[in-house]
């Protein structure tokens, strides 16, 4: 894997970035950026590119892409308008980076992945001036499950939530916990129809758990408090094929139970708690740690050595990963709620 020192560089939402092979940046030549952040069971797959060299981003002009699975072509690229860019795709990364503000431009396709497939990403650009492409394993899905719930005593609207799993042992693995969100449902006593829903990204915090802590002991966190693991990245460096318990807390909307003051506005306030532990490549890993490492020192490296950001892409610069996912539903006990006493959030 080839990796390069950044000084610029655009968040890994739009997946662009500038490298620096030298001090000299005047000699870096225009190249095709191709950047994705792939998820097996997504109903769309999204590839950015863009060209860029020392000094500016610029948008492709009549740009593809392909993707092989195993060595046999599955999908074509469709150029989606930027305007209408699905931000679900922008998370976790931070939606306010808008493609359009990057200068890329924007590919969809569809196709199925499995665990062990070999995924390839074909991109060309501006009659074939511009040829990049990507190779990506697929990660086995991480083997991971509820172990159990608890509320906090201090505050009854954030949730302990601890899930326990077990390492396969048979190569290096990197995992992190991706979304964590609340489906909130409002159904009419007796009916399974709601009349209004929510799905919300929920508050997390990772505490001192030591997995998702880098393996730093809880008692000396406090001079890690810089570092904030603002991607719930972790991997298998303790639990090498073992068995493991790791816990974080997640803040959900604790509202019902209310003054009951007309049976005919009661609504059952019904809410599952989302969670997606992912297994990711290598590659991505390195990327978002370096990110964490980067936003903690607030973008001031005077002191230290430049982040070092990985680059998988060959005939360009960029990074395309996979991963996969295991999805755990919490569902929470219905409370009442009167809606008269309560307004619409």
């Amino acid at each position: 894997m080839k990796r390069i020192a950044i000084l610029l560089f655009a968040a890994f939402a739009c997946w662009a970035c500038e490298k620096e092979l030298t001090w000299h940046r005047d000699d870096i030549p225009e190249q095709l950026q191709v950047n994705a952040q792939l998820t097996v069971g997504d109903t769309l797959h999204i590839v950015h590119l863009a060209v860029s060299d020392a000094q500016t981003v610029r948008s492709v002009k009549d740009g593809s892409v392909r993707c092989l699975v195993n060595g046999v072509p599955v999908a074509t690229g469709r150029r989606v308008d930027q305007d209408t860019f699905p931000g679900g795709y922008a998370e976790p990364f931070g939606s306010a980076w808008h493609p359009l503000s990057m200068r890329q431009e924007s590919f969809v396709f569809q196709a199925d992945f499995r665990a062990g497939d070999v995924v390839r990403i074909e991109a060309e650009a501006e009659g074939g001036r511009f040829k990049a492409w990507s190779e990506v394993t697929v990660p086995a899905a991480p083997q991971i499950s509820l172990k159990d719930t608890a509320r906090q005593e201090d505050n009854e609207s954030r949730l302990r939530i601890r899930l326990t799993g077990r390492d396969d042992g048979r190569e290096r693995n990197f995992y992190r916990i991706g979304e964590v969100r609340t489906f909130r449902q409002w159904l009419p006593v007796g009916a399974e129809v709601p009349v209004a829903e929510w799905l919300e990204d929920a508050y997390v915090d990772i505490g001192r758990d030591p997995l998702l802590n880098e393996g730093i002991e809880t008692d000396d966190l406090d001079l890690f408090g810089s570092y904030v693991n603002q991607y719930r990245l972790f991997t298998d460096h303790l639990i090498d094929g073992k068995a493991f318990d790791l816990s974080f807390l997640a803040g959900y909307f604790l509202y019902g139970d209310t003054p009951q003051q007309d049976q005919a506005n009661l609504v059952i306030q019904r809410t599952t708690i989302h969670v997606a532990v992912l297994a990711i490549t290598e590659t991505e890993y390195d990327f978002l740690r370096a990110m964490n490492l980067y936003d903690s020192l607030g973008g001031n490296n005077f002191f230290t050595e430049p982040a070092s950001f990985p680059d998988n892409v060959e005939g360009g610069v960029g990074v395309v990963s996979i991963a996969h996912p295991t999805r755990i539903e919490i569902r929470m006990p219905d409370r009442l709620r009167d809606i008269s006493y309560h307004a619409y959030e």
